[in-house]
């Protein structure tokens, strides 16, 4: 029904985009972690921490973007007749 269908696409779909941007967010959070530990025991120096940040922004907000597409397509997807 017309109901199932909105309730599905609000809920469901929106819960699990949410969930992989948390995953997402959580897994760059690691890796800045991981690479600011780098920079202060010397191994890696401040400009290839900022270059990797950067790097990885770029990445985290391509990955996003992916989700974002991915769940306007499943809404759409289930709203249709």
């Amino acid at each position: 029904t017309r109901y199932w269908r909105d309730w599905s696409s609000d809920v469901c779909s929106s819960d699990l985009a949410e969930d992989s941007r948390v995953a997402i967010r959580n897994i760059r959070r690691t890796a800045k972690e991981a690479m600011e530990k780098l920079e202060k025991d010397g191994k890696i120096s401040k400009d290839d921490l900022a270059r990797a940040e950067k790097e990885m922004e770029k990445t985290t907000s391509d990955h996003v973007s992916k989700i974002d597409d991915m769940l306007k397509h499943k809404e759409a997807e289930l709203l249709e007749v």
